[in-house]
C-alpha cells in the first residue's frame, strides 16, 4: 500500500467540532497548530466531508414549513420526482399539503410507504459503508452529530418562524414539525 492509499485509512483523519462547524485533520498532526497540514489539500484527499459540511451549512437556508398551501414550484417538483425516481419509484409524484394539521396527519400516518422507506435505509446503509473507508467510526460518529446538531438549530429556528407566520399556537404541531 503506497502513502497516498493510507491516507485514505479510517484512523488517518481527525475531525473536531464546535457549534460553527467541524474541521478535518491528520490524526498525526497537533490539533492545536491552526497551519498543520493544508486544510485543503486534505478537503481535495476525503472530498466527502467537504459535501458534509456545505450540506450541515445549508440546511439553515430552507425555508421550514414556509410555504405550506402554495403550489409547488416546478423545479422543487422536479427535484422531488428526481429524488423518489433513484429510489427507485418513478411514478410517484409529490401533494401539495394545505396546513400545518394536514402536514401533521401525513406525518403521523400509519399508511407509510415501506419499500420507499426500505429503499432510503439501503441507500443510508451504504452510505455509512462508503463513509466508514475514509474515516474512523468515531470520527464519522461525531461529523454526524454535527450535522444533526447544526440542521436542528435551523430546522428549529425556521419551523418557529413559520408557525409564527401561520398563527399556529399548537406546541404539539410545531414539535412534530421540528422532530
Amino acid at each position: 500500500m503506497s502513502d497516498n492509499d493510507s491516507d485514505h485509512q479510517p484512523g488517518n483523519w481527525a475531525v473536531s467540532g464546535s457549534r460553527q462547524g467541524f474541521h478535518l485533520r491528520r490524526a498525526d498532526t497537533d490539533p492545536t497548530d491552526e497551519d498543520s497540514d493544508d486544510l485543503d489539500a486534505l478537503y481535495e484527499q476525503v472530498p466527502g466531508i467537504l459535501l458534509v459540511q456545505r450540506f450541515a451549512r445549508s440546511v439553515g437556508r430552507v425555508g421550514w414549513f414556509s410555504r405550506l398551501g402554495e403550489p409547488i414550484a416546478r423545479q422543487l417538483d422536479d427535484l422531488a420526482h428526481s429524488y423518489l425516481a433513484a429510489l427507485g419509484f418513478p411514478d410517484a409524484r409529490t401533494a401539495l399539503i394545505d396546513s400545518w394539521e394536514d402536514a401533521a396527519a401525513a406525518a403521523e400516518s400509519l399508511d407509510w410507504d415501506a419499500a420507499g422507506w426500505e429503499a432510503e435505509e439501503q441507500l443510508r446503509a451504504a452510505l455509512m459503508h462508503r463513509a466508514l473507508e475514509l474515516v474512523s467510526e468515531e470520527d464519522l460518529g461525531l461529523l454526524l452529530a454535527q450535522v444533526n446538531a447544526q440542521a436542528f438549530e435551523a430546522i428549529e429556528l425556521g419551523v418557529h418562524e413559520a408557525a409564527a407566520l401561520f398563527d399556529n399556537d399548537d406546541p404539539a404541531l410545531v414539535d412534530l414539525a421540528i422532530g
